[in-house]
């Protein structure tokens, strides 16, 4: 019996020593675990748009406000959402358009006809895309180096530079060739004299390290006794975006087809969008 003292001994200590690394986890955890917390306490979620404590911090935060004598429409898909788009450039007095793919495509090409036109004719203009976004593909790469100037040392793809030419104010985002991005390239190829598949690997994850600075999209026209119409949504300027609700079609440039989305809001609140707007078109104008 005398002999089972020594391992009665170790078996406690070993408890002991388990309890506390469990107690020292557990104390972890109560530190690096963020509090719960409610949002959107106090707030009946039925009726959000009643309170007036949430629309206020909502105001403060979006620097929005109310407005009244809105119209609302809902565009059921691509086709009857770029339809309406079309049909509002007809009649618009400027054209403001986000978007964060721009695709070389053969709705990207009507797209880019019609604001061509609408420049030409006189109409201001201005067109704001996401420049690595719209990049689909290598064959991308060599267009936008065919289009290369002292503002622009990346380039720009045709279809964005016959737009330019047209007289279509160009706001360029995300553009590879900002500053701490050129830095990035040079450096990629330093390694590449030491690493070629390093160097490869790393190439393809700059060239899709998107910050969705400009994610958003809207299409905005300013009419006759200043009314303001804006198509909001999902929807970026492509033929997979634009053929929505067809289900037998598909481009003859990218082989893609249509696939459902859907948004649109018409009213003079979209006045608050352009001024918004205006200052970060302004802000990213030399950021290409």
């Amino acid at each position: 019996m005398g002999f089972c003292k020594p391992h009665l001994f170790e078996r406690s200590a070993t408890l002991l020593f388990m309890l506390v690394v469990l107690l020292i986890l557990l104390g972890a955890c109560a530190v690096f675990t963020p509090a719960k917390t409610d949002a959107i306490r106090g707030t009946n979620i039925q009726l959000w748009h009643r309170d007036n404590a949430l629309q206020k911090r909502i105001d403060e935060q979006t620097k929005s406000y109310l407005t009244t004598d809105n119209s609302v429409r809902l565009l059921v898909n691509g086709v009857e959402g770029f339809a309406r788009r079309y049909e509002n450039m007809r009649s618009a007095r400027f054209i403001f358009v986000k978007t964060f793919l721009f695709i070389d495509d053969e709705e990207g090409r009507r797209m880019a006809t019609a604001l061509s036109e609408r420049s030409r004719a006189g109409i201001p203009v201005v067109l704001q895309y996401d420049v690595k976004g719209s990049i689909a593909s290598p064959a991308d790469i060599a267009d936008m180096l065919k289009h290369t100037s002292p503002t622009l040392p990346i380039g720009e793809k045709r279809i964005i530079h016959d737009m330019r030419e047209a007289g279509v104010y160009i706001v360029p985002t995300n553009s590879p060739s900002r500053p701490y991005e050129l830095r990035e390239w040079w450096e990629n190829i330093q390694r590449f004299f030491q690493s070629p598949i390093a160097a490869l690997r790393r190439s393809t994850e700059s060239l899709v390290l998107f910050d969705y600075r400009d994610h958003e999209k809207y299409f905005i026209t300013g009419h006759e006794g200043g009314e303001i119409r804006a198509i909001v949504g999902g929807m970026n300027i492509a033929s997979e975006y634009a053929w929505g609700g067809i289900t037998d079609r598909k481009d003859t440039v990218t082989g893609k087809v249509g696939w459902h989305d859907v948004g649109r809001g018409s009213s003079r609140t979209c006045c608050v969008c352009c001024i918004q707007g205006i200052p970060q078109w302004h802000e990213n104008a030399y950021r290409a």
